[in-house]
């Protein structure tokens, strides 16, 4: 599938069907080489059109980590060869009393693979009830979209449905006009997700997940601005360059709440940012020892520090 991940199909050998709900995982289980027992998790990908029966292979894919006992596992393989699995299991399924007006789905790797399986089913919610459905899918490359030949025919032949490749490092040479330069996050800010009305579901890398649920719903009425930045990660200091003029745009209409997960450091180190390109502040240490005056437990190390000098400047 890409340079990294392999696709694998599997079949019982008791000949009995191995069914599954779109959504769901399989185990597959294997020992260390010191004789521990271990399982890892794989999301079933086999685009789910009919209940399977007896002989027929569902599909998964597995990412290589170099040294990784799976990896090891998957590459000494061979056709015809056996392990042992259990499943399926799962819940990150589409609900059938759903009423929703869209769905948001979003991935980045392997986490797409569910999706793939979900197509008869978002093929028949788009026909019973005109739902609108964007998927997101994020890679480095394009080389790295996993199974895009089959979200983009299947975009062709449905207009309620679109595919929105991410790319973060390398773009196509003739890219389609729904691509994306950035992360999976950024796109998903653009398209204002709304509880009244969307379902989201997430798939993929924790950080990803993360940032995408800490994305803020606008409220009606009120000014808002996403300024997405991974957790536990430095913000650049075009992020906080970023934030810093949003907030001082913002804060002309009122009261202002810069927030991040918890507080300590991303949304500090915004703020941070904003009164030093304000000149609120004469240096960084001014900058965040007024921050500190409000909120003591920020937690800001020496590579922030040198994030918020950077993003100030030419102060405004």
């Amino acid at each position: 599938l890409a340079p990294t991940v392999g696709h694998y199909q599997f079949v019982r050998d008791d000949g009995q069907p191995l069914d599954f709900q779109p959504g769901q995982f399989i185990q597959v289980h294997f020992s260390y080489a010191d004789g521990t027992e271990t399982k890892r998790s794989y999301s079933l990908a086999t685009i789910h059109d009919h209940a399977l029966g007896p002989g027929e292979a569902v599909d998964i894919a597995v990412s290589f980590v170099p040294g990784g006992a799976a990896t090891a596992l998957f590459e000494a393989l061979e056709q015809g060869g056996q392990i042992s699995a259990s499943g399926p299991y799962g819940r990150f399924c589409l609900n059938p009393g759903d009423h929703n007006a869209r769905y948001l789905l979003i991935a980045t790797g392997t986490g797409v693979t569910p999706y793939r399986s979900m197509l008869p089913l978002l093929e028949t919610a788009m026909a019973e009830r005109g739902v609108q459905i964007v998927l997101l899918q994020g890679a480095r490359s394009p080389g790295e979209l996993l199974y895009s030949e089959d979200f983009y025919s299947f975009a062709e032949k449905h207009p309620n449905f679109r595919y929105v490749p991410c790319l973060s490092r390398e773009l196509p040479a003739d890219p389609h006009p729904d691509v994306q330069h950035g992360y999976v996050q950024q796109a998903l800010a653009g398209f204002t997700p709304d509880p009244a009305t969307d379902i989201a579901y997430l798939c993929g890398n924790p950080d990803m997940v993360d940032a995408c649920a800490e994305l803020s719903c606008r409220a009606p009425g009120a000014g808002y601005a996403s300024v997405p930045m991974l957790d536990l990660v430095v913000p650049t200091p075009e992020q906080l360059r970023d934030a810093a003029e949003a907030i001082e745009r913002l804060r002309a209409h009122g009261p202002l709440l810069v927030c991040c997960a918890l507080g300590y450091s991303r949304s500090a180190a915004s703020v941070a940012a904003w009164l030093l390109r304000s000149g609120r502040a004469t240096d960084t240490d001014a900058a965040v020892a007024i921050v500190r005056t409000a909120r003591p437990g920020v937690v800001l190390g020496a590579a922030h520090l040198h994030a918020i000098t950077a993003a100030a400047g030419a102060r405004t």
